[in-house]
Order: structure tokens, then sequence, then C-alpha cells
């Protein structure tokens, strides 16, 4: 799919069924008669009897006949939002609203986005639905952020999303797969982000590590696809810029990696088929190194292995022929400490036949390059919120001190001793016991008794 493509993707009711299903806002529902008006009119002196006697009077119609003017179209809207800013607490007039809102959208976003603007050419007051966003309960949540991101794409304002894209990310950075907010902040910003404004923004707020942090540490989990899609969607809209935009982000964060275990673990199809696009586009980049760390991850073999199992989606098959095409005219078999720099780099460490006694034994001297850029780098990954990546990195600088002449030197003076100490009380226990074995390796000289 092109960046043209992408950008008409809004269009529509199939866009709409898909973020808009009935699992979004099926308890998020009121009828106008379920709505005690009387009472709130008393308790809430910013609404009026002719803000419910519009309402009442729009009820009567059907939606698609008020929506054809404009002035009720958009009448109508200015007293949903204002409802929405009423306590959050009284959950009927805010769950009305919401659903009225959203039918509104859904009969056709590109016509009636317009009506949440108070005139043609206004900027989008986002205070309303931001409220909701911000203190109502997550059901609450879905329905208005999604909302908003709508309107963001539909009427060609990402560059004022910078509310919801921040509160996305504060999500994503203080949430795991596991936490309900996670699941809302990427439906939304898999709507965001077909705007290209609006991935700039998501992109100044750190967004791309963010993803990629949520997206590795779910591993492969199918009882997670729906947030795995999401996850992979988001980094494939990020990856749709002809000029490689954000690649530079991709390749710090180590997405590749990431990329490619989901291609190799994922169970569900759909996942496969998203992590595989978002790789391919990457490969089109001009950052040639991706296809080096494609190939150093495994992409080539796992590519390999896919043919013999039957998919039912030609997109995924397409992507996964170009691919294969692509590597093979980049392949060579990379040499040992080839594929340990590429692994290093990528920040994603997995136990196998490049952390062993003979790769350290063979290759030490040759962490001398770039000002020893192998262990900076392997004590930057002690930090990684992966805890296999933190044990395997304390492991290998074990080995680097045993078999590099001034290897404790190096690592005190790098200030790598004093974190490994902090390490041997980690919560993990793999964490901890490769730390303490790490620690004896700096402080013993006669190797023979370190087992």
């Amino acid at each position: 799919m092109s960046v043209d493509e992408s950008s008409t993707l809004l269009e529509g009711p199939s866009f709409l069924a898909g973020v808009f299903g009935p699992s979004v806002y099926k308890d998020v529902c009121a009828s106008f008669d379920e709505v005690n008006w009387d009472d709130l009119i008393r308790r809430e002196k910013t609404i009026t009897q002719d803000d419910i006697k519009h309402l009442e009077n729009c009820e009567s119609k059907d939606l698609e006949v008020v929506l054809q003017s404009e002035d009720d179209g958009r009448k109508l809207v200015a007293v949903l939002q204002k409802i929405m800013g009423l306590t959050l607490d009284n959950e009927k007039p805010l769950y009305y609203s919401l659903n009225r809102l959203r039918k509104i959208i859904e009969h056709s976003p590109e016509k009636y986005s317009k009506l949440f603007l108070a005139h043609d050419g206004a900027t989008i007051d986002h205070m309303y639905l931001m409220r909701v966003i911000r203190g109502a309960k997550n059901k609450s949540k879905e329905v208005a952020s999604i909302l908003l991101a709508v309107l963001y794409v539909n009427l060609n304002q990402g560059a004022e999303s910078t509310p919801l894209i921040s509160w996305a990310c504060d999500m994503l950075a203080g949430g795991s797969g596991s936490s309900p907010e996670v699941g809302i902040a990427v439906n939304a910003l898999s709507v965001c982000l077909r705007n290209e404004a609006c991935r700039e923004v998501f992109v100044k707020h750190g967004g791309v590590p963010l993803i990629n942090k949520i997206l590795r540490m779910q591993g492969g989990d199918s009882a997670n696809a729906q947030l795995l899609y999401g996850l992979c969607f988001c980094l494939w809209s990020l990856s749709l810029t002809d000029e490689g935009k954000y690649n530079t982000e991709f390749a710090e964060c180590g997405a590749v990696s990431t990329l490619v275990s989901q291609v190799a673990a994922s169970q569900t199809e759909k996942v496969v088929r998203m992590a595989l696009a978002t790789l391919r586009n990457l490969s089109r980049g001009a950052i040639n190194s991706f296809n080096e760390e494609m190939i150093a991850c495994g992409l080539f073999k796992t590519l390999e292995k896919m043919k013999v199992r039957k998919w039912s989606d030609p997109d995924l098959m397409a992507d996964s022929e170009e691919l294969m095409a692509m590597l093979q005219r980049n392949y060579r078999d990379l040499t040992t400490l080839e594929a340990y720099t590429q692994e290093v780099k990528s920040g994603r460490l997995s136990w196998g036949g490049v952390h062993t006694e003979r790769f350290w034994r063979e290759n030490a001297r040759a962490t001398e390059a770039d000002d020893f850029f192998l262990i900076r780098n392997l004590i930057g990954l002690l930090e990684s919120d992966d805890k296999d990546v933190v044990a395997i990195a304390c492991y290998d600088l074990g080995e680097f001190v045993r078999f590099y002449p001034t290897g404790k030197q190096i690592l005190k003076h790098l200030n790598a001793k004093n974190k490994i100490m902090e390490l041997v009380e980690d919560e993990n226990a793999e964490v901890r016991k490769q730390a303490l074995i790490c620690i004896s390796k700096i402080m013993v000289n006669k190797w023979e008794f370190v087992r």
C-alpha cells in the first residue's frame, strides 16, 4: 500500500466498522429516554431547556435528515459536547453524548467531521473529548479517543494532535500489554498515524521506541493478537514515507529485530502480515544496513521456513516473496563477529552461538574497535527492559573480562562494575545469577576456580 492510498483509509463505513466495532461501544450506550434531563438542567446551569429541546427534535427525525442542515448538525454536536463537559460521574448523559457523536461520524466521517468545528476553517476544540479521555472510565476513553483521532485525520489537523498523542505516549511509557490503557492508546494511534502531521508529532514525543518496547514485551502471545496487530500497524504507518523519513528512529530503538521476532513467533496471520509489510517498507529505505540486520536476525531463514505453511492472505505471500528476493540480492554469510555486532546494535540479545566462551576467546581483542563500541553498547543494555537481554549482557561482559587483558580496568573506567553490582539484587533470578558470575570474574584472577 502506498502513502497516497493510506491517506484515504478514513473514508467510508468499512474503516469505521474496524475501529468502532461493537466491542468498543456496546457498553457506552444510552438512549435519550434513559437520561433524566429535568434533573440535569436543575443541577447543571450550563444546560438549558433550549438545548434539550434541540436534542429532542433531532431524536424525532432520522439522523441523516438532521445532518443535511449544517446549522442543525453543528448545534447538535455543540450541545452533545457541552454535556461531556459536565461531571463524568453522571454516566447516562455522557454515554448518550458519546454514542450520538459516534453515530454522526459513522454516517460519513469525510462529510460530517466539519460539524465539530465552530465554523469552517476553525481549529478543533479538543477540550471536551480530552476531558473524557483523561478522566472518564476506560470504556468512555476508548470511544472519545477514537473520535478525536478520526477528527484530526479527516479535518487534516494533525498538527493540532499534541494533546491526544501526548496522552497516548504517557500510556505507552507507563504501561505494559496487560494494561487496558495501552490498548486504548494503540487503537487511537492506529487512526492518528495515518496522517503525516500526526506522525511527526508522535515521533517528536519519542513514540517509535515506546511502540517497540510494548511490542517486544508481548513476544508472539496469540492471546494479545489484536494488540500485536495494532502495534505492528503503528510501525507500518510510520514506515510508509517513501524517503524513509523515520528510519533513524527505527534503527536507534532496534525495531527491526522486534518485527523479525514477530514474524518468527506470532501464530496470528494478520500480525505476521503487518510485521512483514513494515519490514518490506524498511528494506526499500535509505539505511541499507536494515537488510543486513534482517539477515543477522534470522529473517532470511524464517522466510524460507514460511514457504511450507499455507497462508490465506495474498498480501502476506507477496510481501514474503518481495522480501526474500530483496534479501537474496543482499545476502552474504556474516562472520561471527559481524553477526554479534548486528545483534548488539539491535539491542535484542538472545542466547546462542555468539554468547559462548569460544566466541570471546576468539574475538575479545576485536572489541577494541571504535573505542570499544561493542562494550559500551553492552553496558547500555544493562538498563534494558528485557531481562533476558540484561542477563546476556552480564554474561558477555564477564567473558570480556576473562579474555581481554585489561578488561577489568576498562569496565571500571566505563562505570560498568557499579551497574552490575546493582543487578546482583535484581528481582529476576537469571539476571541475579549472571550478574553475580560477572562480578566474580571481575574480582577473581584464577579462572579455573570460576564456574
